[in-house]
C-alpha cells in the first residue's frame, strides 16, 4: 500500500501543537521532510529527556562489551551501596528502568546532578516496587560506567562517541555535561532532526548500521521488555506501546519534553522524530492522522467464467464501524470463501504467494495466509462485512483477504481465485 501513510496530516497536526521538525524514514530512506515555525534543517534541537533513551542503548553496548550485566548489581561496582541492604540490591535493568526504588529526582537539565553527587540521591521504595521518573537514576549510571571504564583510561563521553555517536556518524550540536567526559545522561543532548533518524534506524534494523552489526539484537531488545508489570509502557529507558494507545503495536520511542520524539516500529519499516515546543502535542493524534485506515492490493486473481473474481473494499477499515467488501465476476448461483490471512509472506512455513496450477489451477495463486474462512454465497456478486471492534489495540492491524470461487468449468480443478487485498484498521 506504499505504506498509505498521510504525512500532510501529520505534519498539520504537528505543527498545529508547536511543531519545529517532522522527519520520517520508511526502510531506512528518508520519505518526509518538513521543518516549520521558524526551525531548519541545519539546527539541532534539545532532546530533553529523549537523550535517556541514548542512554539506554549506552548500557546495552556496555553489556555487549561485558562490562556489566542487566541484571549485576550496581554495588558491585558502587561498593559504598553495600552496607545498605536494599541499594545493594539494585541492578542496572531496576535503575534504567525506573523501578530501582531510588527518587528520581526533578527533571530539567538544571536540576541534574553530577554523576558523583547522584549516588547519594534517597530511596522511596524497595527496589523493583515504584516507577520513579527523573534524571537521578540516568546520572547513576554514568558514575558506575565512569568507573567501570577508569581501568582503560577512557571517559564516558569516550565510550558514547566510540559505541553510538562515530559509527552513527552524528555529531550532536551541544551536549551538556557537569564535568569534562561526563555527558549529561538524562536531557543534554542537542541533534539534528536527520542524525537522530539513525539511531531510530539502528533500533529498527535491530542493531544493525550500514549492513554492519554494531550490537547483538537480543542484548539491544532487552530494552524494550517492561521492568516490572505495573509500568508495562517503559522498558530500559524506552518507552513502549500499551494496548489502550493508538500506535502499532510494536512501536517503542524515546520521548523528551515539549514534545521530541523518535517514534520506531519495525513491523512498519517506520522511524519518525518530531520536534517541537509544546508538552500538548498527544501521540494519539499524531498516529491518528498519519495511518488512516486504508487498502492496498497485493496481487491479481486468475480468469473464472465471467471473468476474474474482483474483491472490492465497499467501506473503510475504521476501528468501531463495519467493513464490508464485495466479490464481483461472479457465476450464476455460487458460493465461496473468503480468506483472511494475518501474513502475505508466508503460510504454514512455505513462501507466498503459492503457484496453484499443479492442482489444475492454471494462473492462480494463493496469496494470503489462511488463518481465518468466512464464507459467503452469491450469483454474479457477493458481499461480506466484518465487524470491526473500537479497540485501540488494533490500531494499524493488517489483514490480507482473498477469495475462493467455485467455477466447475473454469479449470479443471473448478476453483479460481480472486485478486488479494491488503486493509490497514485505523482510527479514521
Amino acid at each position: 500500500m506504499a505504506q498509505g501513510y498521510d504525512y500532510a496530516a501529520a505534519a498539520a497536526y504537528s505543527d498545529l501543537i508547536g511543531g519545529e521538525a517532522l522527519v520520517v524514514s520508511v526502510d531506512g530512506t528518508i520519505a518526509y521532510e518538513h521543518y516549520s515555525n521558524g526551525f531548519t534543517a541545519t539546527q539541532g534541537h534539545v532532546l530533553n529527556s529523549a537523550t535517556k533513551s541514548i542512554t539506554g542503548l549506552l548500557c546495552a553496548f556496555a553489556v555487549q562489551d561485558n562490562l556489566l550485566a542487566f541484571d549485576e548489581r550496581v554495588s558491585d561496582t558502587l561498593t559504598e551501596w553495600q552496607p545498605y541492604p536494599k541499594r545493594a540490591s539494585i541492578t542496572y535493568r531496576q535503575l534504567l528502568g525506573l523501578v530501582s526504588g531510588i527518587d528520581g529526582g526533578p527533571t530539567g537539565p538544571g536540576n541534574t546532578p553530577t554523576y558523583a553527587a547522584s549516588i547519594a540521591q534517597p530511596m522511596i521504595a524497595d527496589p523493583g516496587t515504584t516507577f520513579s521518573y527523573g534524571p537521578v537514576p540516568f546520572q547513576i549510571f554514568g558514575e558506575a560506567l565512569e568507573r567501570k571504564l577508569k581501568p582503560s583510561n577512557r571517559t564516558v563521553e569516550d565510550y558514547l562517541r566510540a559505541k553510538i555517536l562515530t559509527p552513527l556518524g552524528i555529531q550532536p550540536t551541544q551536549w551538556i555535561g557537569q564535568k569534562a567526559g561526563e555527558p549529561n545522561l538524562p536531557n543534554g543532548a542537542s541533534i539534528l532532526a536527520t542524525e537522530l533518524v539513525r539511531i531510530g534506524e539502528f533500533v529498527r534494523n535491530g542493531g544493525v548500521w550500514q549492513n554492519q552489526r554494531l550490537l547483538a539484537q537480543n542484548i539491544l531488545d532487552e530494552l524494550f521488555k517492561p521492568v516490572i508489570s505495573t509500568k508495562p509502557g517503559y522498558g530500559i529507558a524506552w518507552y513502549l506501546t500499551t494496548p489502550n494507545e493508538i500506535a502499532p503495536a510494536d512501536e517503542m520511542h524515546a520521548f523528551g519534553a515539549d514534545g521530541q520524539y523518535l517514534f520506531v516500529s519495525r513491523s512498519e519499516h517506520l522511524v519518525m522524530v518530531r520536534y517541537g515546543l509544546n508538552p500538548a502535542f498527544d501521540t494519539d493524534k499524531f498516529y491518528n492522522a498519519l495511518m488512516p485506515a486504508a487498502t492496498a492490493l497485493i496481487g491479481p486473481g486468475c480468469m473464472g467464467t465471467h471473468g476474474v473474481p474482483d474483491l472490492s473494499a465497499i467501506t473503510r477499515p475504521v476501528l468501531g464501524s463495519n467493513f464490508t467488501w464485495r466479490i464481483g465476476n461472479l457465476p450464476l448461483s455460487t458460493a465461496g470463501v473468503t480468506y483472511v490471512g494475518f501474513s502475505k509472506d508466508s503460510f504454514s512455513s512455505l513462501p507466498l504467494p503459492i503457484d496453484l496450477t499443479a492442482l489444475g489451477m492454471t494462473g492462480c495463486h494463493l496469496r494470503v495466509s489462511l488463518d481465518v474462512i468466512l464464507p459467503w454465497a452469491g450469483s454474479t456478486t457477493a458481499q461480506q462485512t466484518l465487524p470491526l471492534p473500537a479497540q485501540n489495540a488494533l490500531f494499524g492491524l493488517k489483514l490480507h483477504l482473498q477469495s475462493v470461487v467455485i467455477d466447475l468449468p473454469a479449470n479443471a480443478f473448478g476453483l479460481t481465485m480472486s485478486n488479494a487485498g491488503t486493509v490497514r484498521l485505523g482510527a479514521r
